[in-house]
């Protein structure tokens, strides 16, 4: 953190040591979101879901990225 100049209080750094942040990549979310769509019995929800990420995963040539990686460019290409 202090290498890329983000400064903490006390609180803020006991709240991330003991809640820490779950990275986790595009896909990978939206394939929880699918699966969390399925359990509920939403099945148009989670072919839409699967529709959309087949898509996006196409068009990423199956190259997962993390959220931080998606910019305005990105989405305009999209």
């Amino acid at each position: 953190m202090a290498s890329s100049g983000e400064h903490l209080t006390l609180d803020q750094l006991m709240q991330r040591v003991e809640n820490p942040v779950k990275k986790t990549t595009v896909f990978k979310y939206w394939e929880s979101r699918v699966k969390y769509w399925k359990d509920k019995g939403h099945i148009g929800n989670a072919e839409t879901y699967q529709a959309a990420l087949n898509k996006f995963e196409a068009f990423m040539n199956e190259k997962d990225i993390r959220f931080s990686d998606i910019t305005r460019q990105l989405l305009g290409r999209y």
